[in-house]
């Protein structure tokens, strides 16, 4: 697993982590599984509260896109998608969902590419 994490002058903190599994998942099924599974660890892992969800695609690979509240009342959205052998997760923290949902923090979630 590795992984990157910075912070930006307005308060957003952006974290993207990448693993590669020793083989790639059995189908789109088992894909969809360990996204909703990933979730779940999420909510558990972060005591947070989702506020919303939806499952995405990304050059035809399948991802979930979820908002999380924190205990402190701020915002975590991750995005996270299944690749192959590859799991690539970005996040982006914030004070709140128009902090989650800027310019900025779109520009970041949406700069993933995905190649062979």
């Amino acid at each position: 697993m590795a992984g990157v994490q910075r912070q930006n002058p307005e308060s957003l903190g952006y974290i993207c982590q990448w693993t590669i599994k020793e083989k790639p998942y059995a189908n789109r099924d088992a894909e969809a599984a360990y996204l909703k599974g990933s979730q779940l660890g999420a909510l558990t892992a972060s005591k947070g509260k989702l506020v919303e969800e939806k499952a995405i695609d990304l050059e035809k690979v399948q991802g979930r896109d979820l908002i999380i509240e924190l205990p402190d009342r701020s915002l975590l959205r991750v995005r996270s998608f299944v690749a192959g052998k590859r799991v690539i997760n970005l996040q982006v923290s914030g004070k709140d969902k128009d902090a989650v949902s800027s310019g900025d923090a779109l520009k970041f979630l949406d700069s993933l590419k995905i190649g062979d």
